[in-house]
């Protein structure tokens, strides 16, 4: 009786372990280069597949939708984040035929929670001609899982992109308001 319930203890610390061991969250990295994985498939896909998409925090998407409604009126202008170019690129073009193999896709782990991808966008091209994208995704430990709270390009944040426009935007439409 005793080696029995010896027994069911190790086979339930084993099951245990293995069902926390499935929960954890993916971590930060392979979050970033699961997607652009699946990213760089998307953009050669012609089954109109839906694009591949990170999940953003609370206070990021808060954010972007504010962009959007407050860009409503200027549909035919350049207004709100990611409109003039792939924001997963940071370009407008790319070879037709870049894979995340090509491109010489790399991905770094910098302090403080930063992913930072390398990429070439013109793999079939000289490499000294212009091309070679970096992005850093700033990513929050939020409701138990990664997410993606600030995406930055060249020293250039997303989110103070979106906070510079939003004010200028608002104070345009105060400005109209006024007699």
């Amino acid at each position: 009786m005793h080696n029995r319930k010896w027994m069911l203890s190790v086979l339930l610390f084993f099951f245990s372990a293995a069902s926390l061991a499935t929960d954890a969250p993916d971590s930060p990295q392979k979050i970033i280069f699961d997607f652009y994985q699946k990213y760089f498939l998307y953009l050669h896909d012609e089954s109109k597949k839906p694009q591949p998409e990170l999940t953003y925090s609370k206070s990021f998407n808060e954010l972007l939708r504010r962009n959007e409604k407050l860009c409503e009126p200027y549909r035919d202008e350049v207004c709100g984040w990611g409109t003039d170019a792939d924001v997963y690129l940071n370009a407008q073009d790319h070879d037709d035929n870049l894979t995340i193999e090509n491109s010489h896709f790399t991905l770094a782990e910098a302090p403080n929670n930063v992913v930072t991808v390398s990429f070439n966008l013109f793999p079939s091209q000289k490499a000294d001609q212009n091309g070679h994208s970096v992005i850093s995704f700033k990513m929050l430990y939020e409701q138990s899982h990664w997410v993606v709270d600030d995406i930055i390009y060249d020293e250039s944040s997303a989110r103070q992109q979106m906070q510079s426009e939003n004010e200028l935007l608002t104070e345009e439409l105060k400005n109209k308001a006024r007699p």
